[in-house]
C-alpha cells in the first residue's frame, strides 16, 4: 500500500468515525478484506484511458461507496494499492507509483 493509500484509509476511518463511530471499523475492515481478496484474482478491469500495453496498468475494485485503485506488479508478485477514493469523486487523472 502506498503512503497515499494509507492516508486515504485513515481519512475514511476518521470521516466515518465522526459521523458514526460504530461503522468506521466495519468499513475499514470491508476495504481491507477486499484488498486482501486481490491475492486470488489480482488482474481485474483496467481503469479507462490506459493503453493495452501499459506495463502495470491501474486497476480498480469497488467497495461501495469507495473505489480502490491498484497496480499488479507481476515481476514482484505484488499488488500495490495506489489510492482509495469515494465513488462520487472524479477518478484521478494520474496515479502515482
Amino acid at each position: 500500500m502506498t503512503p497515499r493509500a494509507g492516508a486515504d484509509l485513515e481519512a475514511i476511518h476518521h470521516y466515518i468515525d465522526a459521523l458514526s463511530p460504530q461503522n468506521a471499523p466495519t468499513m475499514v475492515s470491508r476495504i481491507l478484506d477486499a484488498i486482501d481478496s486481490l491475492k486470488l484474482v489480482p488482474h481485474r478491469t483496467k481503469v479507462k484511458g490506459q493503453g493495452r500495453k501499459a506495463r502495470n496498468p491501474v486497476r480498480s475494485i469497488a467497495i461501495w461507496p469507495y473505489i480502490v485503485y491498484f497496480r499488479v506488479l507481476d515481476d514482484e508478485s505484488v499488488v500495490r494499492v495506489v489510492c482509495i477514493i469515494h465513488g462520487a469523486r472524479r477518478q484521478p487523472k494520474r496515479f502515482g507509483r
